[in-house]
């Protein structure tokens, strides 16, 4: 556990007479490993060869996890008409793992002691300030 001794500002909070009350707060860097679903998908492409003739221009339509896209060309013979020529296959697959990754997860840390008239430290034991449920500060 690493601690950031750049953050450690100190607060007179509280003064009366000669007595003083500081803070000083550290940043604790901790390691914690992180889990996650993971979920990617690819897409494969098939060109799928069709050479069908068709009136008017098919619509692009799904089936299942495939998109399907009718390519078409128009072909001359003694009439015109509209020839499929291939269709284009998309189709998605899922493929589901794990994601681990170990991040840092910072916290702060207080400690409260006593100061003096000169601005010193009056107590040798810092008490480690920590919030009470009912919103009071508590001290060990």
């Amino acid at each position: 556990m690493a601690v950031d001794k750049r953050a450690t500002p100190t607060w007179n909070l509280w003064q009366s007479n000669a007595r003083q009350i500081g803070v000083d707060k550290h940043i604790e860097r901790r390691f914690r490993t992180i889990e996650e679903p993971l979920v990617q998908e690819q897409v494969e492409v098939r060109r799928v060869p069709v050479n069908r003739v068709v009136s008017e221009p098919p619509g692009v339509r799904k089936n299942g996890d495939t998109l399907i896209i009718p390519v078409i060309e128009e072909e001359l013979v003694i009439t015109k008409r509209l020839v499929v020529r291939e269709e284009i296959h998309l189709v998605k697959r899922r493929k589901r793992g794990r994601f681990v990754k170990e991040v840092a997860v910072d916290r702060e840390r207080a400690e409260v002691h006593r100061l003096g008239a000169d601005g010193q430290p009056v107590d040798r034991q810092p008490r480690l300030a920590r919030p009470n449920l009912r919103g009071r500060k508590v001290t060990d």
